[in-house]
């Protein structure tokens, strides 16, 4: 059985089950989880190979902006960067356990930490080809409850916010124009993009208002070909 220490921040419940699932499988490798908010990190998340202990900042994690800033909307990007940290992390605890020589670093060697992202990409991009959805807010637990304090204060200034979480929950998850901060692509292959999601292609995006948004798997699809390339 999975340990579990919550500190003021509670986890959503689809996170628990997903740490679960893997722990039950990981055989030992982590003794221990630990989640909160501001607990002193200077990242997201963090493995100890001492204690074998994951600690997940859910306050970090909701103010992460890496993905939004490329286009990625506000609670997809808040949920997807949780589920990301979580199995970035556990693969540091993996590659500890392969190689226990490597628990001496306070900081990793940049192999191991872009091996965690590739592995923690590849994690993401199966648990939405799988077809899990976005938890409502209220099933989000503290990442919910800061997602929910945002959007109504920013209502009435910013009602594209609204729209936005209409959006995310209808399976849309960044507006295709985004594609060209994300990478090389040309205005024919967006074209192509949207002409698919216009012929009922909602494993690729929605469209809403003659708008396209691209799907979560198409979306994070992109971000891990634009990781890949840049190794």
């Amino acid at each position: 059985m999975t340990k579990f220490k919550v500190y003021n921040a509670e986890p959503a419940p689809e996170l628990i089950r997903i740490i679960e699932e893997d722990c039950n499988k990981s055989q030992g490798l982590v003794s221990e989880i630990i989640i909160g908010k501001n607990l002193g990190l200077d990242a997201l998340g963090c493995f100890n190979p001492t204690n074998k202990v994951v600690i997940l900042d859910l306050e970090s994690i909701v103010q992460e902006n890496g993905w939004r800033k490329d286009g990625i909307l506000l609670i997809p990007s808040a949920w997807y960067a949780c589920l990301f940290t979580w199995w970035h992390e556990l693969t540091h605890a993996y590659q500890v356990a392969m190689n226990p020589s490597i628990a001496k670093f306070v900081k990793l060697p940049s192999v191991y930490e872009e091996s965690a992202h590739s592995v923690a990409y590849e994690r993401l991009l199966d648990y939405l080809d799988k077809g899990h959805n976005l938890p409502k807010l209220s099933d989000m637990g503290y990442i919910g409850e800061r997602m929910n304090t945002t959007i109504n204060m920013l209502y009435h200034n910013h009602p594209s916010i609204a729209r936005g979480v209409d959006i995310a929950y209808a399976g849309g998850v960044m507006h295709v124009e985004a594609l060209h901060t994300v990478g090389d692509f040309s205005v024919k292959q967006i074209q192509t993009l949207c002409q698919l999601i216009d012929a009922g292609d909602k494993h690729l995006g929605i469209k809403v208002d003659n708008n396209y948004y691209a799907s979560g798997e198409t979306a994070y699809n992109l971000y891990y070909e634009q990781y890949e390339n840049a190794e």
